[in-house]
């Protein structure tokens, strides 16, 4: 029997290096401005990540609900007067909890909420 070598056999392709998961980088609360009398709106706050410095992060205590982080956004109103919002960037995923915590244990420090 001759054999001829496979000809169309498909060449096995490298696979690319998944890349290694980033992690956050460190949050620091540098300005918390505390708010009274503001609704459920507690504090501001400006936070430098990385080389970046982002201002108006937004600390929301809801009655009977925990603290919780917003990130800045700019509000609007409809021609039929409804208020509508937007945030003004997007965090990953995997940052929001550790800025959060940040934000949180800064306001915290600083008098906000129960201790």
């Amino acid at each position: 029997m001759n054999r001829q070598p496979y000809q169309n056999r498909p060449t096995p392709r490298p696979q690319p290096a998944q890349p290694e998961p980033k992690k956050a980088p460190a949050f620091e609360v540098l300005n918390l401005r505390l708010l009274e009398n503001a609704g459920s709106l507690r504090a501001y706050a400006s936070v430098k990540i990385g080389p970046l410095t982002v201002h108006d992060f937004r600390v929301i205590e809801q009655s009977g609900q925990a603290a919780w982080v917003s990130v800045p956004q700019k509000s609007w109103n409809t021609p039929g007067g409804e208020r509508r919002f937007s945030p003004l960037l997007e965090l990953p995923p995997d940052w929001k909890g550790p800025l959060s915590d940040a934000v949180i244990a800064a306001w915290r420090a600083a008098g906000g909420g129960v201790q």
